[in-house]
């Protein structure tokens, strides 16, 4: 009986406890609220009335909405634990529902289904566009991905327009997810942007594309107001199309248009209204749907250069730049716009000229490579320059000097390889202003870059090193740029001529004794198109490379001598 009594007392006792949680978490649950509008304001009708559902949940009463945030948050960190992240997707769009001002909720789904869910589908590096695999499954791994992204553009910013750390979630999807090389699936994803950006403004260069978007007529009724556009628009719905529905169709001439529209497209009298529909079609599909605002990407194109939005370095710079619109302090933006500035345009530099070639028919064959770009080169040199003089006598030591020194030496070399010697020459005199090689002549530095690391080397390993130059010169003649390729040529002959001069024992072959070797590994390497393109440049060599190969061949089947008696 006292048993009992006691068990009666401690069931009375938890419901005590529980009533006053209750309350205690409807009183606080208001104080909540007004510190997350005070953290992240906005305006209702910013983004229209939130959907009735997410009304109704909101509505339903501060204690029991406190209580189910409460146990599903917990729900939550539990599933996060045992790994089971298709669980959590849906649990995170419950949260969302509940608390849609919340930006940190949003983050957490994103980066599930971008990062956690998206791994759980294979992929085979080497055979990544081989979708016939079931072991190879890319495609669904970018479904997780967009997933992600869509989540933060679509939903969570525009619930939560200046919570900055959203955008910066955003651009790292964008900079690390899909721009790195940690993801088996990586090239899959660049491959996909930069052809779903080619739908939207066709190929580059970009620049007279988005000044035309950017001056686009604002709406439909705009638009139509030009008698010709009206006559072209009217010709296409006529033979089927819905214009304004199907935009993608339209810009990118889709063999899915009827023929009468396609000639339509095409009709050198309608050139004009075309070019001017094609402009309002791309800026309200980039504007709506993909949410890239025409006048913020023309403030990019105007400011670092010409940018390529193909690659995903070029989205992760839109974002970051759309969350620095939001910080309230004018200096924190000012500074953090400089950052940007900063990062961005020594990376469009390294990274921001794209070769890409894709067969939808022979997928394997596809290229995605990037390489310098100097049109962001006197930028990115003014902002250094501009951002030391600035540091200069405020500081003891500047910090940034030798930073820009060996950006410079990187200027100095690329140049040298792309065979623009005059300009390799004005930056590398630049360069001695700055730092130890006022006194090193230009060939020297040039040379010195590799040199050094001969001194301690074998004669074959630095027999491999120049091979490995002229690799990459057979490379880039493989894709088109004989500049890149007479560059490194340019290179290897140079080192071997300084290596030489050094007087070793064992001198350096001519270039030509070593450029064999190169074309027969880019036999064993390179893609059926790129040898035929090498064949069409290069007869003699690689038919002395295929020797080589045929001699290498021959010597892997021959059966290994027996093993002597002991």
């Amino acid at each position: 009986m006292k048993d009992e009594t006691l068990l009666k007392l401690r069931s009375w006792l938890f419901a005590l406890l529980a009533l006053v949680a209750l309350v205690a978490a409807g009183q606080l649950l208001p104080i909540a609220d007004r510190m997350r509008a005070d953290l992240v304001p906005h305006e209702e009708g910013s983004f229209g009335t939130l959907p009735p559902a997410i009304v109704l949940a909101n509505r339903a009463g501060g204690i029991f909405r406190a209580l189910a945030i409460n146990t599903l948050w917990m729900r939550a960190t539990e599933l996060q634990e045992k790994g089971e992240v298709f669980e959590l997707v849906q649990l995170y769009k419950l949260i969302t529902a509940l608390e849609p001002r919340f930006p940190m909720v949003w983050a957490y789904r994103a980066w599930n289904a971008a990062y956690n869910v998206s791994v759980k589908f294979p992929a085979i590096m080497g055979r990544i566009f081989d979708l016939s695999d079931p072991r190879n499954q890319p495609d669904q791994r970018w479904v997780w991905v967009q997933n992600g992204i869509k989540t933060l553009r679509d939903e969570g910013i525009p619930y939560n327009p200046n919570a900055e750390r959203l955008y910066r979630e955003l651009a790292w999807i964008y900079s690390h997810k899909i721009g790195q090389d940690m993801d088996d699936a990586h090239l899959y994803y660049k491959v996909v942007l930069a052809l779903d950006m080619e739908k939207v403004l066709g190929k580059p260069p970009y620049r007279t594309t988005i000044e035309r978007i950017y001056n686009a007529s604002k709406t439909r009724e705009k638009l139509l107001a030009d008698p010709t556009v009206r006559a072209l628009v009217d010709a296409l719905v006529q033979a089927g199309v819905d214009v304004f529905g199907s935009p993608l169709d339209v810009l990118s001439r889709s063999d899915a248009l009827p023929e009468a529209a396609r000639t339509a497209l095409a009709d050198p009298a309608n050139a004009d209204a075309a070019a001017t529909l094609d402009a309002f079609l791309r800026a309200r599909y980039a504007n709506d749907t993909l949410k890239l605002r025409p006048a913020v990407m023309w403030e990019m194109m105007e400011r670092y250069g010409p940018v390529d939005w193909r690659l995903p370095e070029a989205h992760a710079l839109y974002w970051t730049h759309r969350g620095a619109e939001t910080m309230a302090d004018e200096d924190a933006r000012a500074g953090n716009t400089a950052r940007i500035a900063f990062h961005a345009l020594a990376e469009f530099y390294r990274r921001g000229r794209l070769t890409f070639h894709y067969d939808p028919d022979k997928p394997e064959r596809t290229l995605w490579r990037t390489s310098t770009h100097f049109g962001f080169m006197k930028r990115a040199v003014a902002f250094h320059e501009a951002i030391i003089k600035e540091y200069k006598g405020k500081y003891q030591d500047n910090p940034l000097r030798e930073g820009f020194m060996n950006f410079l030496r990187e200027i100095v070399l690329d140049l040298y390889l792309h065979t623009d010697l005059k300009r390799s020459r004005e930056y590398y005199k630049k360069l001695q202003a700055f730092g130890p090689e006022s006194k090193v002549a230009y060939e020297d530095f040039i040379s010195g870059r590799f040199l050094d690391r001969m001194e301690n080397a074998t004669i074959e390993q630095n027999k491999n090193l120049i091979q490995s130059i002229l690799l990459e010169a057979v490379r880039w003649a493989s894709y088109g740029d004989m500049q890149q390729a007479t560059g490194r040529e340019q290179l290897a002959k140079l080192i071997r001529k300084r290596y030489n001069d050094k007087g070793y024992r064992f001198q350096m072959p001519p270039v030509r004794e070593l450029y064999p070797e190169a074309f027969m590994w880019a036999l064993r390497r390179f893609a059926d198109w790129q040898i035929e393109r090498l064949d069409e440049l290069y007869p003699k060599q690689m038919k002395e490379g295929r020797k080589r190969l045929d001699e290498l061949r021959r010597q892997a089947e021959k059966p290994a001598p027996a093993p002597s008696p002991s």
